[in-house]
């Protein structure tokens, strides 16, 4: 098996996880609920994220801690853990579950499937044998399904059943190759915040290298000083939407002169779809593919997380 095989069948397998998660979450909701959050770390809490940049107004509160945020009997409560051993996760799964939350459990298996069950709470299964970072179309489409059932929402399952998710891996694997010897720096403008983080965490766990995001206007006031004297080679990969404010744009022209100036790489990403859950999901299936090429170029897997694996083990000790 060549270096990366294994990862390429998972993304090439992402966008049908949609259709997937809405069948697996069939039947599961909550009543009486005026609040919604979920407790994960990792890849498993990114869904948490991205519902609060797709619909502002949900106010999902995302917890990546040993607690659950303050919530009752008119929370429902996600408890987010692929492989459902997450020790974070167990704890406030535990803390909501004693809270009151009418709690939702979503894993592949692990603890967190047997206590749920034991407790006889609703628990939707997800494939396994992929990583965390991989599942979060399953992750996203079983939440969707589970807050319209719970009446949350009306008509978003709909437009997540329908979405249409795709990338140009040629453009990603170019990005990939202008990103070599680079640390990366993924900027975009605060309404994309939630994608913006979670292309710097690919970064991360596929390329196994450092990676940052900040979101305009705030970096004009402090992290753009930074790169005054730059210690390292970054390359600033500029989320750009013809629907931010055209404030904001002026600040992305702006900001790649004086970046440049100082010997920083800028790249532009355009935001591709028709919807704004379209340009969400695949903006993120891009930076899926551009960071799988990276690591391939860094000559590293992207798959597994050797470091993640390290800390477990040491904490155990």
């Amino acid at each position: 098996m060549a270096l990366g095989d294994s990862m390429r069948k998972a993304l090439q397998g992402f966008p049908e996880q949609f259709g997937k998660g809405l069948a697996l979450a069939e039947g599961v909701s909550a009543q009486d609920c005026d609040s919604c959050a979920l407790v994960g770390m990792g890849g498993s809490a990114l869904a948490g994220d991205l519902f609060n940049c797709w619909i502002p107004e949900l106010s999902m509160q995302v917890r990546r801690d040993y607690s659950a945020p303050q919530c009752d009997s008119g929370t429902l409560l996600f408890a987010c853990s692929y492989s459902g051993n997450t020790e974070e996760t167990l704890a406030a799964f535990k803390d909501g579950f004693d809270s009151g939350a009418q709690t939702v459990a979503i894993a592949s298996g692990g603890q967190l499937e047997r206590e749920a069950l034991g407790l006889e709470l609703p628990f939707i299964k997800l494939p396994s044998g992929i990583q965390p970072r991989c599942a979060t179309g399953y992750f996203f489409s079983a939440m969707a399904s589970a807050l319209e059932e719970s009446g949350f929402f009306a008509g978003r399952v709909d437009e997540v059943a329908d979405l249409s998710v795709s990338a140009d891996e040629a453009a990603a694997k170019s990005m990939a190759a202008k990103l070599k010897g680079k640390i990366p720096l993924v900027y975009a403008s605060s309404g994309w915040e939630a994608v913006a983080r979670t292309c710097k965490i690919k970064f991360n766990e596929n390329s196994k290298s450092p990676a940052f995001y900040n979101v305009f206007p705030e970096l004009n006031h402090n992290e753009m000083v930074g790169f005054t004297k730059p210690p390292a080679k970054f390359a600033a990969v500029m989320l750009r939407d013809d629907g931010d404010d055209p404030r904001i744009r002026k600040r992305f022209d702006a900001t790649e002169k004086i970046l440049e100036a100082k010997g920083v790489e800028c790249l532009d990403y355009e935001m591709q779809g028709a919807s704004r859950l379209e340009k969400m999901f695949s903006a993120l299936y891009f930076f899926d593919w551009a960071s799988f090429h990276l690591a391939l170029a860094n000559g590293v897997d992207p798959e597994p997380v050797a470091m993640v694996e390290d800390l477990k083990k040491r904490l155990k000790a």
